[in-house]
């Protein structure tokens, strides 16, 4: 069995748990800009399908995978596709990566989705083409 070995000294800030346990939660506004990474995971970067201008909806498609290991991008919110441009991303080194830019107009307005699929009428080679496009990645 291993020893835990303690030593003295290093940094112990307030906790500071009390400040948001005297608060409803509510839910978060949309900011005024959302970047979306085209790069989802370690595969390849999706290929952006809009172009600057255009109007999407919520879940609409916005960047299609490329490649065998890459996934779909859409929207997250209803807005109008502001930029397509290398942007810092969240890594720890602050690199960059192509993204999209989305102002969003506050509709919060969804894409209708197809709900006329019927998954046990479908091939295995269907079914891992929606999962793709739907921009799953991972188990």
């Amino acid at each position: 069995m291993q020893k835990i070995w303690d030593f003295n000294g290093g940094i112990h800030p307030e906790q500071n748990k009390t400040q948001s346990t005297q608060q409803a939660i509510i839910t978060a506004p949309l900011p005024s800009q959302l970047i979306i990474p085209l790069q989802q995971h370690i595969g390849n970067t999706s290929k952006p399908c809009v172009k600057i201008g255009d109007k999407v909806k919520k879940g609409q498609l916005i960047s299609e995978a490329q490649g065998p290991i890459s996934v779909s991008v859409h929207a997250p919110t209803s807005g109008i596709i502001q930029d397509i441009c290398e942007s810092k991303v969240a890594h720890p080194s602050a690199l960059t990566d192509i993204c999209l830019t989305i102002e969003p107009d506050g509709n919060d307005e969804w894409l209708s989705a197809p709900l006329d699929r019927d998954y046990s009428k479908l091939t295995v080679k269907e079914i891992l083409h929606i999962v793709r496009e739907s921009g799953i990645a991972g188990m």
